[in-house]
């Protein structure tokens, strides 16, 4: 079996089409995107028209969960940050949430004999199902890696990335696919002889075009964090 990963596209169209036609090439048996199709990046109505009509196993991430029900808004989420949502929102259409609202916040498949869990970030049963990425800063993410029950457990929300083996057990922090500085996005390939991250170009001019093109609430701080664009 040959299974394709990545997440957190965050409206870079130019990204997703690169990954979409690059894992063409590799006759996948399923392609798995872990969440946050949307929010940051200017082309939420493309990202995730593009993702529902594709036959992607979808997982649902906090800016999906955003869209559906303000009780999911974060804490310490600006006024600006509830606005960029609100946007986001205004620029899909009623097809596309009620397919967010379908979709899990987890799934799992066996692979070459081995337990895979692939989910947004870690669960939890509050009314935001999501634990903090602060638990990095801390031990508390061991607590979190001792509760999984799987052999290889793939997650998003963690921009940077990070891989973890705990206890014999692998966790792959993959990364943001859509939030990069240059014009490099990537994807992993899980098959039979490991797994291999893939990275390739995007039309990163496109994208620059496009964010200049394209109002939007916050875009100017958005813009210089998450895509380095000035």
């Amino acid at each position: 079996m040959k299974v394709a990963v990545f997440s957190d596209i965050h409206g870079n169209y130019q990204a997703l089409d690169a990954i979409l036609n690059d894992v063409k090439k590799k006759s996948v048996d399923e392609i798995i995107f872990l969440g946050d199709s949307v929010s940051l990046g200017p082309s939420p109505y493309e990202c995730i028209d593009r993702l529902m009509k594709k036959n992607i196993t979808f997982i649902n991430g906090n800016h999906e969960l955003y869209l559906l029900d303000k009780k999911y808004y974060d804490d310490d989420m600006s006024e600006q940050e509830i606005e960029h949502n609100l946007w986001v929102l205004k620029n899909l259409k009623d097809e596309h949430l009620k397919y967010i609202s379908e979709q899990p916040l987890k799934y799992s498949l066996t692979i070459n004999n081995k337990k895979y869990l692939f989910i947004h970030f870690f669960l939890e049963n509050e009314v935001y199902p999501f634990k903090h990425i602060s638990i990095f800063k801390t031990d508390e993410y061991k607590k979190v890696f001792e509760s999984v029950d799987y052999d290889y457990c793939f997650y998003g929300h963690f921009h940077q990335g990070r891989i973890d083996e705990y206890k014999n057990k692998w966790f792959y922090g993959i990364g943001s696919s859509g939030c990069v500085k240059g014009n490099e996005t990537f994807y992993y390939i899980i098959d039979e002889s490991g797994i291999n991250k893939v990275e390739l170009e995007f039309d990163r001019k496109e994208f620059d075009k496009i964010i200049l093109s394209t109002e939007y609430p916050d875009k100017e701080n958005i813009s210089s964090i998450f895509f380095n664009k000035k």
